[in-house]
Order: structure tokens, then sequence, then C-alpha cells
């Protein structure tokens, strides 16, 4: 078991943003969070980062209960969140401020993690001259370095056109194969959870739906099973439209 979810409710004041969470996300499996606006799915992520504790119920990684931020999680949010007076290889390596390691083995994870994305020959750029893509890449890369078993990103293409953003998925796709990560993705878009996850959460304040999804690898959108399947992801957010009106 990689991440447990039991019992867990968030209130913001009077508001109850998250009801009554319980799920199961195992090791290695790829898991994408969606659901209308304001339903909690950040939040949900931040609470599984170790980055906000104001909650009652229970969250254990691996059987152990999270109590802050953790070396074995790493985060990417849509805002990449590069410091601008620093090189590529520097903001990586941020990330490896705290470990007892050398500064040479520092560097050599910061190459070897930036290669593995593509990103060998922008070492020593500035953020300002990358493209919002390879940004993105960076702070994927800047998650990653110090190795930790499990990823979460909240809605890290959102910003990105339509042919980066399939790269990217593309990329990510290739990163949870290789490298045996567990994945959890927040995301509004109905037709990227369904191209890249195992299983699809679909959260309303409480879980709505646990949909799996057992199409292989790659996904093509003119599949009909994948077209049934987005179907019936979008159904639920019509259920929510038709009950508002």
């Amino acid at each position: 078991m990689s991440l447990t979810i039991q019992k867990l409710s968030k209130t913001f004041g009077p508001r109850r943003v998250l009801d009554n969470i319980n799920l199961d996300i195992h090791d290695g499996e790829f898991v994408a969070i969606v659901g209308k606006s304001g339903c909690g799915k950040s939040t949900l992520l931040r609470i599984l980062a170790g980055l906000d504790r104001d909650y009652t119920g229970t969250l254990l990684h691996d059987g152990v209960p999270v109590d802050g931020t953790d070396l074995r999680r790493g985060v990417v949010f849509q805002d990449h969140r590069l410091y601008p007076w620093l090189t590529v290889a520097d903001n990586v390596g941020l990330a490896l401020a705290e470990l007892p390691i050398s500064a040479a083995e520092k560097r050599a994870r910061v190459i070897e993690r930036l290669a593995k994305l593509g990103l060998q020959d922008y070492i020593d750029a500035y953020p300002k001259a990358i493209s919002g893509g390879m940004a993105q890449r960076v702070a994927i890369a800047r998650a990653l370095v110090n190795r930790p078993p499990v990823l979460l990103l909240d809605e890290p293409f959102s910003a990105l056109d339509a042919i980066t953003r399939g790269r990217l998925q593309q990329e990510l796709l290739a990163l949870w194969r290789d490298e045996g990560l567990t994945v959890v993705i927040v995301t509004h878009d109905i037709e990227e959870a369904a191209l890249l996850a195992q299983r699809v959460v679909v959260l309303d304040q409480h879980v709505k739906r646990l949909q799996p999804i057992d199409l292989p690898h790659p996904r093509r959108r003119s599949d009909p099973a994948f077209g049934l399947l987005h179907d019936r992801l979008l159904a639920d957010f019509h259920d929510d439209l038709a009950h508002a009106a």
C-alpha cells in the first residue's frame, strides 16, 4: 500500500470542502482526481503532499501517518515556481539542499534527471530563456531529483498549448512506467484523466465515483471504448449541471 486515506474531512470556516474521504492508492498506480471547480481536488492533493495538516481523519504513507512534507512525495504545481535568478540546474538542485551528499553528487543527480527529461542542453539556462513546456519539465525534474516513489501533480499542464500538453502527458506516462512511480494527478480535463490514469476519482466533496480504466496505453481518442469511457465520466458533470438547473 502507498497512500491510505480514511474518513478524511476538511473545512474552511463554516464551509466543508472535503467530506469523509476514503481512498487507497496502491504502489505503482496512476490515479487521476477530477471534479468541478471548488470540489476540493487541489486541497486533497495538498493534504497528500503534507502541505496542509488542518483536517480530521487519517492519512498514511506506507502505513505511517503523514506529518508534513516528505522526500518520498514529490510535488508539481500548475505554476512551475522556478526562481528566475537561478539557472535550470540550480532550480532543480534546490530540492537536494538538505541531503548529506557532496556537491559533486548533487550536480550529477541534477544533470542525470534533466537529461531524462530532454533538458541536457539547458542546464545553465535561466527560466526566461526556456518555454512554458520546458519550465514544467524543470519542475518535474525538481520533484523527482530526490527519487521519491510518489509524484503528486496539481493541474500541471493546464496552462500549456495542446501540442505541448500532449507531449508532456506522454513523457509523464513514460516516467511512470519506466521508474515504477505512484502518480496522483489533479486535473479539470476529463479527457486527460481518461488518457492517463488507471483509476479516475470523481470528487464532489466526497468520492462520488471510482472509475477503473483497463484500456492499454497508448490510448487513442478515436477508439470507441475510449469514447464510451469519456462519456461515462462526463455524465457525472452533466448530472451536476442538470441538478443545478
